[in-house]
């Protein structure tokens, strides 16, 4: 859903300008390794230090996708967005997902993360 690796970058203050009437810091980060992407460029609200829109440029430096944070509220202490949504808009396709239940003090079996047993993850007990 595009993560967004926290090392191994430079970020630059493009400027605060509103975006969708909330008054926001306008970030560019240019990762040092840019097989991926050629830069990320990042709306955050200036009140709730969260982001509100990311913009993911392709090698090429063409826009790739769009993620928008809808919905954030503070649960467990965390900021947490609600709704989630990127966009590829290179083909048109996108992914969302809305968040109603959350526990940040959950423990996750490991056996979860085994790419072998991912067919059978929605079925776990744990989310039950």
């Amino acid at each position: 859903m595009g993560f967004v690796n926290l090392q191994n970058r430079k970020v630059k203050l493009l400027g605060e300008e509103p975006l969708n009437g909330i008054l926001t810091y306008k970030l560019q980060e240019t990762p040092d390794d840019q097989r991926m992407f050629s830069r990320i460029v990042t709306w955050i609200n200036k009140t709730t230090q969260q982001p509100i829109k990311r913009e993911y440029y392709d090698v090429a430096n063409r826009l790739w996708k769009v993620e928008t944070f809808d919905d954030v509220a503070v649960i467990h202490d965390v900021p947490t967005a609600q709704h989630v949504r990127i966009e590829d808009v290179q083909t048109g396709y996108g992914s969302e997902y809305h968040v109603d239940r959350v526990d940040y003090d959950a423990s996750i079996p490991k056996d979860l993360f085994d790419w072998q047993q991912l067919a059978n993850a929605a079925a776990h007990p744990v989310w039950k």
